[in-house]
């Protein structure tokens, strides 16, 4: 077929129209169009599908997150800290200094009062050994004069 320039189109060789041409190409280009669109509707649903499944993974880590936050929060708070815990037992081993002290003092008190309660039975064996001497003296004055 011969173009208005006077030119032979290889195309129109075939006996093929310039309408049936475009024709052809709009129903291709048409035909492509549909094919993006159902490929585009796929990936959208897929893209859909998978930030949805996303979301979900995220959540389940956010919640084991926020479990582990509070599980930290809570040790903040409840645990004693070092410097706190060190003068707390700063303390305690006072006490227990003291009570080892006081310890000390009621042994020797205890030995004292022992030491006394020894000493109040001597007083007592003395005087009933003096009494005993007493009376074996009158005993023997007797004894002489009869």
């Amino acid at each position: 077929m011969t173009q208005p320039n006077g030119d032979t189109d290889s195309r129109y060789k075939d006996g093929i129209s310039l309408k049936a041409y475009v024709d052809t190409r709009f129903t291709s280009v048409e035909d492509k169009i549909d094919s993006l669109e159902k490929l585009l509707t796929t990936m959208v649903a897929q893209i859909v599908d998978n930030t949805a499944l996303a979301r979900q993974s995220m959540e389940t880590r956010m919640e084991g997150v926020n479990e582990w936050r509070q599980t930290y929060a809570d040790m903040q708070h409840n645990y004693l800290l070092q410097s706190e815990g060190m003068a707390q037992y700063a303390t305690i081993i006072e006490k227990i200094d003291d009570q080892g002290r006081l310890i000390g003092k009621l042994q020797l008190s205890e030995a004292n009062l022992a030491g006394k309660a020894s000493q109040k039975a001597v007083y007592i064996a003395l005087g009933l050994t003096v009494l005993s001497a007493a009376t074996a003296i009158v005993a023997v004055i007797i004894a002489i004069l009869h």
